[in-house]
């Protein structure tokens, strides 16, 4: 027999339950209350007595019986079933057209099988998405109601009480003492000296298994099991669990299995997805008539709209009895979507419900066009026509094309066997750079279908460009204008700018900030500090080349989305991606939020108070390896971004000085961000003047340019240092503080004449002159302008505009490159007759007539190999022949190796491999995807430092594949992936470049390559 207690915890109120054990298993129960969701803890602690046991192991009845003790617990899972909201999504039509109107009807119950008036939201993808990472619907119940995790461990202290002197010589030894002597009242329970494995058990269907109760010499045991929810019965698990003593104890029997394992709760499986119903055309004749099938010369319906979400209705009320509809028109896709349905009551009630619709039709075109071209490239289009009617179709096909020529006769005749498909190839080429438009249509004397693609043609990856600026302040200038030799006659052209303001010539580095191919956390903030600086420029400004105003605003919306996604939740800072937070990178993007805060944009309150709570603490985020100087000058831009936010901190600023030693050893950046800081307190402003000062003594000058140089050694790659952005930020802070400063036109200057190709250096050095020098056009170009500005290209008038007042109008004169080639070498005069300065910009755009371009190793030397992957003793499916061109099959999945030498210590590279327009990457976070070839060179060393990759980031895109690090040591390095051959053709491809990303100039290129896909 045994005396205990039952507690009861973690449900609605706490339960004590005083239990005696008469038998060897015994069952013992309690209710379970509606509060006790999601589960409870049912603790179990027993005492009694049993006989000790002599040295044989046996039974002595001389001894007096020992204490005897057992504690178990366990959860128990209680779901939360009587929340439940039944849910039913019921489509109109199961099976119709693609864009035919449908509509989904939603009920909703109680668990009771009541109407229940709850808030749903109805949402209808198209499954292919959902399939690519195996997308199920969540239950908020199994998330907001999780299983009771905690199982209280249990404490005894009598496992630490030892035998009394006596029977503890007698058993150690051999020495002698009578029983009965009035000591056994000393007797007690002795600790084993193991532990055995015969206690407890891991909760399990059967319940809670506890034994190995004994004494030390011997172990012996009783079952104590866990059975149904809420009852105590006899069983054991089937887990291992501790007792006392040295042997193993005895279980008891199995509880019969009836409930739910509570750990398998924990980690429910997702429910597996209905089954596929075979799915008819509703109305077929009918529908026919309308969307399929044609009549006389009725034109053919071009299916357009294929988007993978049909509806998104977030809010929609079910009535009293629980209906509700929702109607919708469907994409035109031929494809499964599926319904999804969650309910909530506003209150604890939650559901989900599930259908799926199929849209297809009796005729379908189905293009697989390649997710891009190059220039340069000839392809063959597939196209896939199917028939899904019982009868054979005799089928009429044509195409027409848009910046893309067809290599053979538009139209073709073929037969198509009832429920069967035929794949037709289109030869074809793209034509110009740009976007490339396809329509293709089929139909026979009943039904039609056509389809409509469109796709980028990228320049090719040859192009070159130059470009002169200048100005006119009276009379007219000359420029000989010649077409190089080598290039390619049909591409590229002669861009002639004109305007009354330099805003113009700031058009360039605008682009590159919108084009530039990476998106890092650096270059995202980069873009939003540079395009919401410029933004009362930009809305004013009528550029050809520009993006639209709306375009550019949208950007800066996404990036500001990205950001919030990619931001450090625990500390509010960030990395170059998702990586560790860098002190630098947070700091920057905290300065794009507070510009594009204060230029009106929309700035998530989250985001922005993470960067806050980040900057406040700077100092405990800064490693211990950057140097004093970095570190100091982090400390500033810190200072100079929370004085923008409102929390300007003079004290601190002026620290910075002293800690350095004094204005002549302060970094000259550090000086500039804490500049007007200082200049805007009254206890400080002196110290302001000093450092003004201070640049203008230690500026380089020339006869009309001046710059600044700073270093902070080994620790540059850490903060991005750069002298461009030096010079941009003394401009910025002497236009604030001083305007009248001697030195601010020659800062200037020098700024303008650094650029490269319209742009400076890098993103960096991009955004923060873009800001500098927007500040000083606005300040400086006072004088109105009147005058007429003319252009002649040979003896042809290119240009002519009247300029007056202030404005930012721009005139863009473009001579295509067949034009240039007619009129061969000629004069280009720039004239303007009035008051005012002109400012111009002459730039001429062409690639090689060679495509194929050499290696070029400037601090890099990268190699590009294409891989078989087939079995080993198979034919290879990719080879290269001796001209040096890749030949590739069809369907083939090709390894891609691209190897990057490097000859010192390089930091923030970018790795860029362009893919030719046939082969698509295969993703293997994607669940489509499939298993990836080994490959078996790539097979590290185990260990955590041996077997990390060289690179920190990397991106798989339609067109490239991407790879990045901060730091990159001497050697080589591999960057390894996968691609299938997707579409034949013949194609140009680009080479593989490696480059510094904030110093370019530090790169190195593959040679160019052909692949033909067959």
């Amino acid at each position: 027999p045994a005396e205990g207690i039952l507690q009861i915890h973690g449900g609605a109120e706490p339960r004590e339950i005083r239990v005696h054990l008469t038998d060897r298993t015994q069952t013992f129960t309690f209710p379970v209350l509606p509060g006790d969701v999601p589960g409870l803890v049912a603790t179990l602690d027993l005492v009694g007595v049993e006989p000790r046991l002599n040295d044989h192991g046996d039974v002595d009845p001389e001894l007096r019986p020992k204490a005897a003790y057992a504690q178990a617990s366990a959860s128990i899972s209680v779901p939360p079933k009587d929340r439940d909201v039944v849910v039913k999504a019921t489509p109109k039509a199961k099976g119709l057209l693609p864009g035919g109107d449908n509509s989904v009807a939603v009920e909703t119950k109680d668990a009771a099988g009541n109407p229940y008036p709850a808030e749903v939201a109805v949402v209808v993808v198209d499954e292919a998405v959902l399939a690519l990472t195996g997308y199920t619907m969540a239950d908020a119940k199994n998330e907001l109601y999780t299983p009771v995790g905690y199982v209280p461990h249990l404490v005894d202290s009598r496992v630490y009480v030892t035998l009394a002197p006596k029977e503890q010589l007698r058993r150690m030894f051999g020495g002698y003492a009578p029983p009965g002597d009035g000591n056994d009242e000393d007797d007690v329970s002795a600790r084993g000296n193991m532990w055995g494995s015969a206690i407890g058990d891991s909760f399990g269907a059967g319940g809670l298994g506890l034994s190995g109760i004994g004494e030390g010499g011997g172990g012996r045991g009783e079952g104590i099991g866990l059975g149904n929810i809420g009852t105590i019965g006899h069983g054991a698990g089937t887990g291992s669990g501790q007792g006392f003593g040295s042997g193993h104890g005895r279980l008891g029997g199995a509880a019969p299995v009836t409930a739910t394992p509570p750990k398998a709760a924990m980690f429910k499986a997702p429910p597996e997805a209905p089954a596929a119903e075979p799915v008819a055309i509703a109305e077929k004749e009918e529908a026919h008539k309308g969307a399929g099938r044609v009549s006389g010369a009725k034109p053919i319906a071009l299916r357009s709209n294929f988007d993978a979400l049909a509806i998104f209705a977030a809010r929609v009320k079910t009535d009293d009895t629980g209906h509700a509809h929702v109607d919708f028109k469907m994409p035109e896709s031929t494809s499964r979507y599926r319904v999804m349905v969650v309910a909530w009551d506003k209150g604890n009630h939650f559901g989900t419900g599930e259908s799926t619709i199929t849209t297809r039709q009796p005729l379908t075109v189905r293009p697989s066009a390649p997710r891009f071209l190059n220039y340069g490239d000839r392809f063959e289009l597939p196209v896939v026509i199917q028939n899904q009617t019982d009868a054979k179709m005799r089928i009429s096909l044509a195409a027409r094309t848009v910046n893309a020529t067809l290599l053979e006769s538009t139209g073709r005749a073929f037969e198509v066997a009832a429920g069967d498909r035929v794949e037709v190839r289109l030869p074809a080429a793209a034509h110009m750079p740009g976007r490339a438009h396809f329509q293709i249509a089929a139909g026979t004397d009943d039904f039609a279908d056509a389809a409509d693609v469109d796709l980028p043609v990228w320049t090719p990856g040859t192009t070159e460009a130059f470009a002169t600026y200048g100005v006119v302040d009276d009379g007219a200038v000359g420029q000989v204008v010649s077409v190089p030799d080598g290039i390619e006659k049909t591409w590229g052209g002669l861009d002639i700018s004109t305007a009354s303001t330099a805003l113009f010539a700031l058009s360039d580095a605008v682009l590159y900030l919108t084009r530039y191919p990476f998106e890092c956390n650096e270059q995202l903030a980069s873009r939003v500090l540079a395009i919401a600086s410029l933004k009362d420029m930009l809305a004013a400004f009528n550029s050809r080349e520009l993006p639209p105003l709306g375009v550019l605003q949208g950007s800066v919306a996404r990036d500001l989305e990205l950001l919030r996604a990619r931001q450090d939740r625990g500390s509010g800072g960030f990395g170059f991606w998702v990586s560790e937070p860098w002190p630098y990178l947070t700091i920057h993007v905290g300065f794009a939020l507070s510009v594009a805060k204060q230029k009106g944009y929309p700035v998530d309150p989250g985001l922005l108070s993470g960067v806050e709570r980040y900057l406040a603490a700077i100092e405990s985020h800064i490693p211990y390896y950057y140097s004093a100087e970095a570190r100091r000058s982090l400390i500033a831009y810190s200072l100079f971004v929370q004085k923008r936010l409102g929390n300007p901190n003079p004290v601190k600023a002026q620290s910075i000085i002293q800690e350095s030693g004094g204005i002549e050893k302060t970094p000259m950046e550090s000086l500039a961000w804490i500049l007007p800081t200082l200049a805007g307190d009254a206890s400080t402003k002196q110290l302001a003047k000093d450092v003004a000062k201070h640049f203008e003594n230690r500026a380089t000058e020339t006869a009309g340019a001046a710059h600044f140089t700073t270093s902070y050694g080994e620790s540059d790659y850490l903060i991005l240092a750069s002298d461009h952005r030096t010079d941009a930020l003394i401009l910025q802070a002497l236009l604030e503080t001083e305007p009248g400063n001697v030195l601010i036109p020659k800062i200037v200057s020098g700024l303008l004449g650094a650029r490269k190709k319209g742009h400076w250096q890098n993103t960096q050095d991009d955004a923060f002159v873009l800001l500098a020098l927007d500040t000083y056009f606005q300040k400086f170009e006072k004088v109105p302008p009147s005058f007429i500005a003319r252009v002649w290209l040979g003896d042809q008038t290119a240009s002519e505009h009247a300029f007056r007042g202030y404005n930012t109008d721009r005139v863009q004169t473009e001579v295509p490159m067949p034009e240039l080639f007619k009129m061969g070498k000629s004069d280009l005069v720039v004239q303007k007759e009035g008051k005012g300065r002109l400012y111009y910009r002459v730039g001429l755009r062409y690639a090689p007539a060679d495509f194929v371009l050499p290696p070029l190793e400037r601090g890099f030397s990268v190699t590009r190999t294409y891989e078989s992957t087939a079995p080993k003793g198979a034919p290879p499916d990719v080879t290269k022949d001796d001209k040096g061109t890749w030949h590739v099959k069809a369907g083939a999945t090709v390894r891609v190796r691209v190897t990057m030498v490097a000859t010192s210590e390089r930091h923030h590279v970018a790795l860029v491999d362009p893919m030719p327009a046939g082969f698509e990457a295969l993703n293997p976070a994607l669940r489509v995807t499939g298993p990836i070839p080994q490959d078996e060179s790539t097979k590290r060393s185990s260990g955590w430092y041996w077997s990390r990759s060289w690179y920190e980031h990397d991106n798989l895109r339609d067109e490239r594949a991407e790879a990045f690090t901060s730091l990159l040591w001497a050697g080589a390095h591999e960057y390894v992936y996968t691609a299938r051959a997707t579409t034949p053709g013949n194609f140009v491809v680009p080479p593989a470049k490696a480059e510094e990303m904030y110093a370019p100039e530090t790169f190195g290129r593959s040679g160019g390559d052909r692949v033909i896909v067959e």
